[in-house]
């Protein structure tokens, strides 16, 4: 399935979306670096701790281990192995950069240096600064790369739509399992989802723009 999308044809498109996410996260991590809190975050911290119970902070437990090193590491590489035996060659050099980005986003988080909140319902608080969240850069970047995969290898409609839903849930299911536990404010997810976004356009505009076809020449 072909589709041209137009944030890979029409250049000044592009150079938009590439302007409007980058001064959001500039914006934003300079705002994170200096403010401890945004507003809004505090209140949202407290809703969540407020509907906790025991068996909540168990799903959530399981489900923010989704975004934990070690899952990270082998979700990217057998969904890269996959996708370079099955002769997708582009998708799986975009696997690659998935890694790269997600690696960029410890950098970010020693750059902005923001503490985590107080009130955490894990064994250890991490011992990562908390701007961006790591999990939410993830989730957006790798399962938003799946939905990508979806909509151009996928034939079913009703099938593909019925599992991108479900990957964009695990998105939000991830992030909020983050604040429900206390480890990032709201506006640490909000600020993964930037990254994120901005790391999943340059990936898409990459691999459907052929930017990856001088290192593979498998089919799209």
């Amino acid at each position: 399935m072909k589709v041209k999308f137009r944030l890979v044809s029409d250049p000044r498109f592009r150079l938009l979306i590439f302007l409007l996410l980058s001064s959001s996260i500039v914006a934003l991590s300079v705002l994170a670096a200096i403010y401890t809190t945004f507003p809004g975050d505090e209140k949202v911290l407290e809703a969540f701790h407020e509907i906790e119970t025991s068996w909540l902070t168990s799903a959530a437990r399981n489900v923010t281990q989704l975004g934990s090193a070690a899952v990270i590491a082998v979700s990217i590489l057998a969904l890269g192995t996959f996708l370079w035996i099955t002769g997708r060659r582009r998708d799986a050099m975009g696997c690659a950069f998935i890694a790269l980005a997600e690696l960029s986003g410890l950098g970010i988080k020693e750059l902005v240096g923001r503490p985590r909140p107080d009130f955490i319902l894990l064994s250890s608080a991490p011992a990562s600064a908390a701007f961006p969240s790591g999990h939410a850069i993830h989730s957006v970047l790798f399962f938003g790369f799946l939905i990508h995969l979806c909509w151009f290898h996928m034939g079913s409609t009703r099938l593909r739509a019925a599992l991108q839903g479900l990957i964009a849930l695990s998105i939000l299911t991830v992030s909020a399992s983050r604040i429900y536990l206390g480890v990032h404010w709201p506006s640490d997810v909000l600020g993964g989802y930037l990254y994120g976004a901005f790391f999943l356009w340059i990936l898409i505009w990459a691999v459907r723009g052929h930017r990856f076809g001088l290192l593979s020449k498998g089919r799209d």
